[in-house]
């Protein structure tokens, strides 16, 4: 699909990655209407009304992994991936596991994507935005401190609203979910449950990726109202946090084997709840 975006030369930047995200988001999906098994949902909307999508491949009634992107929307390489996967999935049926529902949400940021931005149009980073023991209204990046960037107050913005509806009406099948980001050829267990390490071994065994041998928090800088504590803390959801490589001109060649590997792995067979920790 991106050979469509790159042919047209003509659009000004902003107006070329807009016609990019709406060729992400609309083309693709008339190839995969027809695969068994597919079905496409429209969980919410952004702040500017942009629909906010979720692709769906397997039994609803089955175990759940759900893949999430795009929560940043300057981190376009994560989009692409996970619209790639989405393609990948539907291109090839025996890729699919028999004995788990994959979910993906590729662009959950929709305005900031389509704005090439960090944060939603209210200016709120999305992934300091949920109801966790931590949350705050002032946020950190590497390099400075914003007064309001997890929103007004906790669940304040449309995007996290949407997949924090979605959680609470079937977190009882969702049984982890895969937070892919972009840039920093990284993959951990985000809630140091044993299913979370067992899926980011398994990853980190196809893809040469690092891990940290401390939390994100204490590693870079402050991180408060995240959706994986949200999850944690919440649901009992432990996940895996992708950092894709930023040099990397693939990624979504580079990370197949390892997603694969998570998705087709039987660790998920008798799984009970546990209570992961990020503490």
């Amino acid at each position: 699909m991106n050979h469509i975006a790159d042919c047209v030369v003509a659009f000004q930047p902003m107006s070329r990655r807009i016609l990019h995200f709406l060729l992400l988001t609309l083309l693709p999906v008339s190839l995969v209407f027809s695969a068994p098994g597919f079905r496409k949902e429209i969980i919410g909307v952004s702040v500017e009304n942009r629909p906010i999508y979720i692709f769906c491949f397997g039994n609803q009634e089955k175990k759940t992994l759900l893949f999430v992107g795009g929560q940043h929307g300057n981190e376009q390489t994560s989009v692409d991936t996970l619209y790639a996967f989405r393609d990948y999935l539907a291109a090839n049926p025996q890729a699919r596991p028999r004995h788990l529902q994959v979910c993906i949400i590729p662009a959950l940021n929709a305005d900031g994507v389509a704005r090439n931005e960090r944060n939603n149009a209210n200016g709120v980073d999305l992934n300091r935005n949920f109801k966790t023991i931590d949350w705050q209204a002032k946020t950190y990046t590497n390099r400075k401190e914003i007064p309001f960037g997890g929103g007004r107050h906790a669940l304040s913005e449309p995007e996290s609203m949407a997949i924090a509806n979605l959680l609470s009406e079937r977190h009882k099948n969702i049984v982890a979910f895969v937070n892919v980001h972009c840039c920093g050829a990284m993959a951990l267990p985000n809630s140091r449950s044993l299913l979370a390490v067992k899926m980011a071994a398994i990853f980190r065994q196809r893809v040469k990726y690092r891990t940290l041998h401390t939390s994100w928090s204490n590693a870079v800088y402050k991180v408060t109202g995240t959706i994986s504590d949200f999850t944690c803390e919440n649901y009992r959801i432990p996940d895996i946090f992708i950092e894709l490589e930023r040099k990397d001109k693939h990624p979504f060649k580079t990370i197949l084997p390892g997603l694969l590997a998570v998705i087709r792995s039987d660790i998920y067979h008798n799984i009970k709840k546990e209570t992961p920790s990020n503490r």
